[in-house]
């Protein structure tokens, strides 16, 4: 029999099984393990590569934007609303005026000798307007709101807000868990609406005083220079204003309350008070 005898191993091909053995399969593998972990994380993290649950998913989380939005357009109109009250409140108590100067025991003084000093009660009023809405829009905890944007009208018993700016409200989809940590997205897009207000003001501004300036002008007319300023006073007033005398020389102190109820500073309802003083010195 012959024998047989073994061939030596080739050492190319010896070499060749090393490297496919234990350098490019494995490099295959980690390669594929780094493909599906980064392909993974991207769409997690990525808002462009997000993959939606289900179907209609991005229509729920636009409507949830919308519904944020709408809240935030409530609170706007509950603020101007609120904010016209006070605003009137605090007009009506300083006879038409912001500035609290040249009054006399709470009532401000329409008149000084023969010239007579009537408020500009539209101005006067968006000042106090704008101090109590910027108050209640600094106070908005889910975006910021500026009081500043507006321009403010007063128009009878209406006052109106026009917007210069949007109201952007960003749309974020579902936050996801990866690992037991939370991921918030970046927003995928913004619901933007104008947020102008209308609000009642619960009386009318411009009937109110200008009733009210005539009545003052008429009681001018009649006791300025009067020899008994007090029993002209009696006499030419209206009924529907009360008066006392002030505190100072010649001074009169006259006051309209209404059957109007507003809520103050502190929610609590005032009658809406009417306030003004006159200067009367006898002949």
């Amino acid at each position: 029999m012959k024998n047989k005898t073994k061939k030596p191993r080739n050492r190319k091909t010896s070499k060749k099984a090393m490297i496919l053995y234990y350098i490019v399969i494995p490099g295959f593998i980690i390669g594929l393990a780094y493909f599906f972990v980064a392909t993974f994380y991207s769409s997690a993290i990525d808002p462009e590569q997000e993959k939606f649950d289900f179907t209609g998913k991005l229509s729920l989380i636009v409507l949830q934007a919308k519904e944020e939005a709408e809240n935030t357009l409530l609170y706007i109109d509950q603020s101007a609303s609120l904010a016209a009250q006070q605003a009137l409140l605090d007009l009506s108590e300083r006879g038409g005026s912001h500035s609290t100067s040249k009054m006399i025991d709470g009532h401000k003084i329409w008149n000084l000798g023969k010239q007579t000093d009537y408020p500009d009660y539209h101005e006067e009023f968006k000042k106090h307007f704008n101090s109590h809405f910027k108050n209640y829009l600094s106070a908005y905890p889910e975006q910021e709101l500026s009081a500043d944007i507006y321009d403010v009208s007063v128009s009878g018993d209406e006052i109106l807000g026009l917007a210069s700016e949007e109201l952007k409200t960003p749309i974020f989809p579902d936050s996801k868990k990866i690992g037991g940590t939370e991921i918030s997205y970046a927003s995928i897009g913004r619901y933007i609406v104008k947020p102008d207000f209308k609000a009642k003001l619960r009386a009318d501004l411009e009937q109110e005083f200008d009733s009210l300036i005539g009545d003052a002008d008429s009681i001018l007319i009649n006791c300025r220079g009067s020899e008994d300023p007090e029993q002209c006073v009696k006499d030419n007033k209206p009924d529907h204003l009360k008066y006392t005398r002030g505190t100072a020389d010649n001074f009169f102190l006259f006051n309209k309350t209404t059957s109007t109820m507003l809520l103050d500073k502190n929610m609590e309802l005032k009658p809406l008070t009417y306030r003004f003083a006159l200067f009367l010195p006898p002949k």
